[in-house]
């Protein structure tokens, strides 16, 4: 878990820590000590200069001037590497006001530009754009020891600058240092000012060849390094390492929510992109629903779905800041079930369980602030998530494949795909060929894993949204969710549902719209009994644990999956793009370790065995 940082200046105007009771940088300049020790004692710009990306990872990110000294650095540079990736890890971030208000004088352009795109304090990763994508600032909120468990990246450099050892012996600790060098590439270099002999003995231990060279300010000395094991043995691969080869084609089969985020991320990074899809339109299946909600799913124990929704929620709100108009994300309102589910949710904010969550983000709301939000009184009192709402689905879905002006092949089933002379080839119902490229991602629902070849199964869960009048909801404007959800949008379409049938379970028509109107008088018992005009019907594909499919697929080369996202499609298929992109071109993963493997295809072959 996280705190969040506090800061003051000291008796001297320097930024410090009560909390450690140390000063965040020299007390000689901060902005002078980065560009001397970590730019300085790693040879940078020079290091980066005419290389396709250059990784740099810090422990101890505090007020930024590392990044903010290095992003003006690669800004100046006119042979700066073509992307710029800096990993960081923070334990008690700051607010944005902090950044701008304590930050270095040099650098208060970039300080400014940093806070106006911080991220809401929440644990995990979080990513932040620069320069139209090519600079990347990827944020492990996390004590030190458990991001380093967690970390999905492999660096050129390393910063390590905590406070002092001294004061914060947890950020120096052989353990951490060691898990951290792990993930150097060949030839990486480190820089610190920090010269402690148990320091030193971890960086050569990992395998630096490391020295003391000149110090900065009043510090005589400072530690640099070379990646440099004195003993041949085998490494394991190291984590989204810069890739041998990155394709220059893909297919993306599926144009619906994950075929159209893929197909944005890879083509935005130079790729030539086809799109095939069954329909006569994109998001002509699951995703051709008008509106739907989109909020993360909280627990109590911050499980695997709170935090990848939660950090899905983040990927989407990035996203639509691109598409204005196709989205409303200014609240959702989740009532809930029961008075024992509300007085759970109380207990956790009481103990702040399973972390204090920032008001922008979750918070309680009784039913008064409800009805005088929405328009009606709830049931139930509950949470209200800040920046979920509801998402345009299939109109921003058919706006993003549009925006790409790249092939897109309609109504054209894939009967199969075969990987001959470095291309993977799709072929039609006929044997005929459709398209080839060098990838190709898999984004067809439950056709998906037909199509990778793997022994796994994918199920489809059909879904049944009832359709209403807009007078059925007069006065209601917005969404809520809970035991069901009601949305009524700004252009008057209304619904109320929806319902989860399984192939062998389907429900008559009547039972279907029995079940979404009972949700009605359930969030809201005031509102008159209303009359359903039809359905927007649905197939969900769902895997067995209930988790999305997102990675390559196993013993087939540049061959990936984005698929299985349930109802929840709005909010993972962001993660699915990033995360692919990541691992195609040996980048830094937008989400944690564990998570990447809980969602990698792989782990339904060893199900499937103990079937």
């Amino acid at each position: 878990m996280i705190s969040s940082g506090k800061i003051q200046r000291d008796n001297r105007g320097c930024p410090y820590s009560p909390e450690f009771s140390d000063i965040y940088a020299s007390r000689d300049g901060a902005y002078q000590q980065a560009r001397f020790v970590f730019l300085g004692g790693c040879g940078l710009p020079e290091r980066w200069q005419g290389k396709d990306q250059f990784v740099i990872l810090e422990n101890g990110f505090g007020l930024g001037t590392n990044f903010l000294t290095v992003l003006r650095a690669w800004r100046e540079d006119p042979q700066r590497c073509e992307r710029l990736l800096y990993t960081a890890i923070e334990g008690f971030p700051l607010s944005a006001q902090d950044l701008e208000r304590y930050c270095s004088v040099e650098l208060k352009t970039e300080a400014k530009e940093l806070a106006e795109k911080w991220p809401v304090l929440t644990p995990g990763v979080h990513q932040i754009f620069f320069d139209e994508g090519k600079v990347v600032l990827t944020l492990y909120f996390s004590e030190a020891l458990q991001a380093a468990k967690q970390l999905a990246c492999s660096f050129d450099a390393f910063f390590p600058d905590g406070f002092s050892p001294k004061k914060n012996p947890a950020m120096w600790q052989p353990k951490l240092l060691k898990s951290l060098a792990a993930h150097a590439r060949e030839g990486s270099v480190l820089s610190t000012w920090c010269v402690a002999s148990d320091v030193r003995r971890s960086f050569m231990e990992s395998g630096f060849d490391v020295q003391k060279t000149v110090g900065f300010g009043h510090k005589s000395q400072m530690t640099v390094g070379r990646y440099a094991p004195r003993f041949s043995y085998r490494r394991a691969a190291l984590p989204f390492d810069r890739p041998k080869r990155v394709p220059r084609s893909v297919l993306v089969i599926g144009a619906g929510l994950a075929g159209a985020a893929a197909a944005e991320r890879l083509h935005a990074r130079g790729l030539n992109v086809t799109i095939i899809d069954t329909s006569f339109v994109p998001a002509g299946g699951a995703s051709a629903i008008r509106w739907g909600v989109a909020h993360a799913q909280p627990s109590a124990d911050d499980n695997f779905l709170f935090r990848l929704s939660r950090s899905g929620l983040f990927m989407l709100q990035d996203t639509l800041k691109r598409y204005p108009g196709y989205s409303e994300l200014n609240g959702l309102f989740q009532m809930a079930r029961d008075v024992e589910e509300l007085a759970r949710w109380q207990h956790w904010f009481e103990r702040g369980k399973p972390f204090h969550f920032p008001r922008t983000f979750l918070r309680l709301a009784d039913t008064e602030e409800v009805l005088e939000r929405l328009g009606y009184q709830p049931r139930f009192g509950g949470l209200m998530h800040g920046g979920a709402g509801i998402v345009s689905i299939a109109t921003w879905v058919r706006e993003r494949v549009n925006r790409l002006r790249t092939p897109v092949i309609l109504n054209m089933r894939v009967d199969r795909l075969e990987r001959q002379n470095g291309l993977w080839t799709a072929f039609d119902t006929f044997g005929a060929p459709i398209a080839s490229a060098e990838s190709a991602v898999l984004c067809a629902a439950h056709d998906s894993a037909r199509l990778s070849g793997l022994p796994i199964s994918l199920d489809q869960w059909k879904g049944r949204l009832t359709l209403l009048s807009p007078e059925a909801t007069a006065g209601f404007e917005g969404a809520v969710t809970g035991p069901g959800y009601l949305i009524h949008a700004p252009d008057g379409w209304c619904g109320i549902g929806a319902t989860y049938e399984s192939a062998d379970k389907q429900l008559e028509a009547a039972q279907a719209h029995s079940k979404n109107l009972s949700h009605m008088q359930g969030l809201f018992p005031q509102i008159p009994k209303a009359q359903g005009l039809g359905f927007y019907e649905g197939f969900r594909c769902v895997a067995s644990d209930r988790r999305p499919v997102i990675g390559k697929v196993p013993h087939a080369e540049d061959l990936y999956m984005s698929c299985a996202m349930g109802s929840r499609g709005s909010v993972f298929c962001e993660i699915g793009a990033r995360l692919i992109e990541a691992e195609m071109f040996g980048e830094p993963a937008p989400i944690e370790a564990d998570l990447i493997k809980g969602l990698q295809p792989e782990r339904l072959l060893s199900e499937e065995k103990n079937v």
